[in-house]
């Protein structure tokens, strides 16, 4: 095996690994507490000429367990450096293939990333279609003849599959935000669109003092057209059935024709 002072050596000249050189680095640390306690040794041991009768060899005795102390010491430092710049080195080597690593995610990401344009043109079409098939959703609920008719719901209660929004089950599309890919200060979604002047009141005159007298024409106005919307739409619906009761009679008067103008034994 290999002495301490040998595998200090290859460990300041040689390859290996922090985790290696951290099993030297607390190999010379105990040596240097157990050198020093062989120089206090040594050294009363020196001082006493019962002991050692020869002052000289008492002195060389003395100064090696002293050197040897020094020695280890000095060394100690230059082991500790050694081992700083092995673990940067090996951090740095663990680094550059994490980062790598990371990298080759990041660019597979960043492709599918680059289909955002792609990806939102499609959920802007979708939206945009389902706010239209919506208003027509809505033409014809208000346009319903008066008793059970059907009642169809939003586009997106019904790929949902629920009846209606509600605080448990609120409206997806509504809260839907997409920045534009190439301005991403601007929204692609929701589409800003100007304002239109023509939902804003007039400004109206005050009425003066016969301010009662303007209510109620203004609300005899509104139950007016209120009266006038609701039988616009049962003409709608009365013309409607008129039609398929004229398109049912023609289908019976021709039923009875073909059977009037069978030859006979015709099956």
């Amino acid at each position: 095996m290999n002495t301490l002072d040998q595998r200090i050596t290859s460990a300041l000249t040689s390859d290996i690994t922090s985790t290696d050189l951290a099993t030297i680095i607390g190999e010379v640390e105990a040596a240097i507490v157990e050198a020093a306690k062989t120089a206090a040794t040594v050294r009363e041991q020196a001082l006493d000429p019962i002991l050692m009768p020869d002052p000289n060899k008492a002195r060389a005795a003395t100064e090696a367990a002293s050197f040897n102390v020094a020695r280890l010491k000095a060394t100690l430092p230059r082991l500790k450096q050694r081992h700083r710049e092995i673990e940067t080195a090996e951090h740095v080597a663990s680094w550059e293939a994490d980062c790598d690593r990371v990298e080759v995610m990041r660019d597979a990401a960043a492709k599918k990333f680059a289909k955002y344009p792609e990806l939102v043109a499609q959920i802007v079409d979708l939206l945009r279609d389902a706010e239209q098939v919506d208003k027509e959703v809505w033409r014809v609920n208000i346009s319903a003849p008066s008793g059970p008719y059907r009642h169809l719901v939003a586009v997106e209660c019904a790929a949902r599959g629920i009846p209606a929004f509600s605080s448990s089950e609120p409206q997806i599309s509504k809260g839907v935000q997409l920045p534009d890919y190439e301005r991403s200060t601007q929204m692609a979604w929701p589409v800003r669109r100007p304002p239109d002047f023509s939902v804003i009141p007039a400004m109206v005159p005050h009425p003066g003092a016969d301010w009662a007298s303007e209510h109620r024409k203004r609300a005899e106005a509104i139950q007016c057209e209120h009266e006038r919307t609701i039988a616009y739409y049962e003409n709608m619906a009365k013309e409607r059935a008129e039609r398929e009761e004229r398109a049912m009679s023609g289908a019976h008067v021709d039923v009875i024709g073909a059977m009037v103008c069978k030859p006979a034994g015709t099956p």
